[in-house]
């Protein structure tokens, strides 16, 4: 887990950074995009981890979902993939909800969310929903607890 720790280490220093600037709320920024990415994999909205492989796949992503979800090596994807992938109102609803722009959402979620997909896929393959949220659970409470 030592590479999502850096990931979100990452992300709350940006956050820091950011508040300096005055474009993004507190440093709990970075956390916060941790817990709206593994909420996109349980989200009825998206449709759960499947459905989050269709919108990237339709988007011409599948190969970057893919690799995320296999076991070898994460392909990186940048803010404006991310975009496609997934609807404004979606984009515009995590930033609502956690106070800060939606290019930051766009921008902390391209760094995180192969982060998550990858350890919610640790056979390299789609887990049944109980098992996600299994999974799911673990993360959070490793993460925030």
């Amino acid at each position: 887990m030592g590479l999502l720790d850096s990931v979100l280490s990452n992300m709350l220093a940006g956050g820091a950074q950011a508040n300096s600037s005055g474009t993004a709320a507190a440093g709990s920024g970075g956390a916060a995009l941790l817990q709206a990415a593994i909420g996109l994999l349980n989200s009825p909205q998206v449709g759960g981890l499947p459905g989050l492989v269709q919108k990237f796949e339709q988007a011409g992503l599948g190969q970057q979902i893919s690799s995320w979800i296999g076991t070898g090596a994460n392909l990186p994807i940048n803010a404006g993939q991310l975009q496609q992938a997934l609807s404004p109102e979606l984009i515009n609803g995590i930033a609502q909800k956690i106070g800060i722009a939606p290019d930051l959402v766009t921008q902390g979620l391209a760094q995180i969310l192969p982060h998550v997909v990858d350890h919610a896929t640790p056979n390299g393959q789609l887990q049944t929903t109980a098992l996600l949220d299994e999974g799911l659970s673990l993360l959070k409470g490793k993460l925030f607890g």
